[in-house]
């Protein structure tokens, strides 16, 4: 998908957002739907954590608030985000992270590398959890965030084993 665009920083986030969203639904791809729903982490007091299910619907969720606030940074409409994220089954969590990609090469293609680095303060994004990021660094942490979840599942997937 990334050969759309020229050499950029677009191209390079775009091409390991893809790959971070890969190597999450190669994790996934085996995990039954009895697995998928487990409550795995009974100590957590955080929801988006309890199970895999859990940490997809987050994951699948927090992209949408990432893609948004970006949008809303930029006055531009904000994308609308899927109703319902608890899915049963394996295969409607990777329908719905390739379609993440899709709307993120959507939205991201007429971005320059200029659109995406911002040295004011004041005209950063500020997170829900009150940190400031510029657009590149918000994709960067989102591409972070499928990482760490997804070393999380592995975890859930290994004690399952």
């Amino acid at each position: 998908m990334t050969d759309q665009f020229s050499n950029s920083a677009i191209k390079a986030i775009l091409h390991e957002y893809e790959l971070a969203k890969t190597g999450l639904v190669n994790v996934i791809e085996n995990v039954s739907p009895d697995d998928l729903l487990r409550k795995m982490d009974l100590k957590t007091t955080d929801p988006n954590c309890v199970s895999i299910q859990s940490i997809l619907r987050h994951v699948c969720q927090s992209s949408y608030g990432y893609l948004n606030s970006i949008q809303i940074n930029r006055d531009k409409p904000t994308i609308a985000v899927p109703v319902n994220l608890w899915y049963d089954n394996i295969a409607d969590y990777t329908d719905q992270l390739d379609e993440l990609m899709k709307v993120h090469y959507t939205f991201l293609i007429d971005l320059s590398d200029h659109d995406i680095e911002e040295l004011i303060d004041e005209k950063k994004i500020i997170s829900s959890w009150r940190q400031k990021y510029d657009i590149e660094q918000l994709l960067e942490h989102a591409i972070v965030h499928i990482l760490r979840h997804r070393y999380q599942i592995e975890s859930f997937i290994k004690r399952l084993l």
